[in-house]
């Protein structure tokens, strides 16, 4: 993750990566001051995070820790949403789109989210 942001790589975040962001060792990962270090040269790379609902539930509480300018969320569910925190990271002040098209009614694992 680290490495992606020091080299602007865009990078999606699902299942295994979700749970590592909870995680003390790596809970500030994504944090401002974390994807400023070493990364002057670097413009702001994006990190999309993918959770389904139980992840978005495990993530919150994380959540005013990541940096604003950097992280998107598209939270999975029988409607889609995309969220963009904002600065405060206040959910009422977040920008929040929806996708009320109906997509696949079975999402099996490992099928991926992009």
């Amino acid at each position: 993750i680290q490495l992606c942001m020091e080299q602007n790589i865009p990078l999606v975040i699902d299942a295994d990566g979700l749970f590592l962001l909870t995680q003390p060792k790596y809970s500030n990962i994504l944090s401002p001051s974390t994807c400023q270090d070493g990364a002057e040269k670097a413009s702001k790379s994006v990190v999309v995070l993918t959770p389904n609902v139980m992840e978005r539930k495990r993530l919150q509480g994380f959540e005013d820790q990541w940096d604003p300018d950097r992280v998107v969320v598209v939270e999975k569910g029988s409607v889609d949403h995309i969220i963009l925190p904002s600065k405060g990271n206040d959910d009422a002040s977040s920008t929040v789109f929806s996708c009320d098209e109906i997509g696949g009614l079975k999402r099996s694992g490992g099928i991926g989210d992009v």
